[in-house]
């Protein structure tokens, strides 16, 4: 996949256009992996701020669903380390914040594993978190109730610069301060291996 077909698959004509939060979920609930080349090329040229504030609809929405304590907190987690990302916007962080949504990606919709039950059956299936969540969706409008077991979701690893970088986000978005990282004691070591 090319940044032009890209563009096509999240309907918009140029990257400044990427401003609706379908777009952020159409990449991350594609079926097919998106090379994070590309998503460097779409995200060099769209506002930080705008694809901050995408992120946190669409991760706020799906813990809202899921209700549940120990995955929350990893999505939650997840989230401020990619604001972070595209906040910081220097050419290494959105190289990084492609790097890290494709890494998302591929395990929110594929890699991932829920196991679900549904209720007072013996059967059970294992669903990507991406199909769990749809699955807890439908639950309002089917009228079936799954027990749901994320436990093995929860090995998604973070890198330490990463996480630091997600509690200065998150720190900032809890006080309302700056937009800026530097504004909020963080500092970049370039000592760290990224």
């Amino acid at each position: 996949m090319n940044l032009t077909e890209l563009l096509e698959l999240i309907e918009i004509d140029e990257p400044a256009d990427f401003e609706y939060v379908e777009s952020f979920a159409e990449i991350v609930e594609n079926d097919d992996e998106i090379p994070e080349e590309v998503l460097c090329e779409l995200f060099r040229e769209t506002d930080p701020e705008t694809v901050s504030e995408l992120i946190d609809s669409y991760f706020t929405e799906i813990e809202e669903i899921l209700e549940d304590g120990d995955i929350c907190e990893l999505l939650e987690t997840i989230k401020y380390s990619l604001m972070a990302l595209i906040e910081d916007g220097d050419e290494q962080s959105i190289y990084r914040f492609g790097e890290e949504l494709a890494r998302f990606q591929i395990w929110y919709s594929f890699e991932s594993q829920v196991i679900a039950r549904e209720l007072g059956e013996d059967q059970e299936r294992v669903l990507c978190l991406r199909d769990a969540v749809t699955q807890k969706r439908m639950e309002k409008f089917e009228g079936e109730g799954y027990d749901y077991d994320f436990s093995e979701c929860l090995d998604y690893e973070i890198e330490e610069f990463i996480l630091d970088m997600a509690g200065v986000s998150r720190e900032r978005r809890m006080t309302d301060g700056s937009d800026d990282l530097m504004d909020n004691g963080y500092v970049y070591d370039e000592g760290n291996d990224i």
